[in-house]
């Protein structure tokens, strides 16, 4: 299982990654996120930018881990971020 360590990364390097790494899985193929607090906010903006286009599971939930599998269901041209996306707030996009 592919995983993706989100801990000690900030807002924008996480958003960064988890869409980078999103776009690369193949479709039917999953892809665990862990974090050391609730992904939640990464769900919301995962959700605005790629639309119904996963599944997202917690198979733990802290206190000190979050593990959540991301499943891709569909393949879709990616949609921009919004602006109140971490990646947009930085100015350089």
């Amino acid at each position: 299982m592919a995983e993706l360590c989100l801990q000690g990364l900030d807002d924008c390097a996480a958003h960064e990654r988890l869409l980078a790494r999103f776009d690369a899985l193949p479709l039917g193929h999953s892809l665990d996120l862990l974090a050391a607090d609730d992904p939640q906010p990464l769900f919301f903006q995962l959700a605005s930018a790629r639309p119904g286009q996963f599944d997202w599971r917690y198979l733990e939930q802290g206190p000190t881990l979050w593990r959540v599998r991301l499943l891709r269901l569909a393949e879709a041209p990616p949609r921009p971020c919004q602006e109140s996306c971490p990646c947009s707030l930085r100015g350089d996009r």
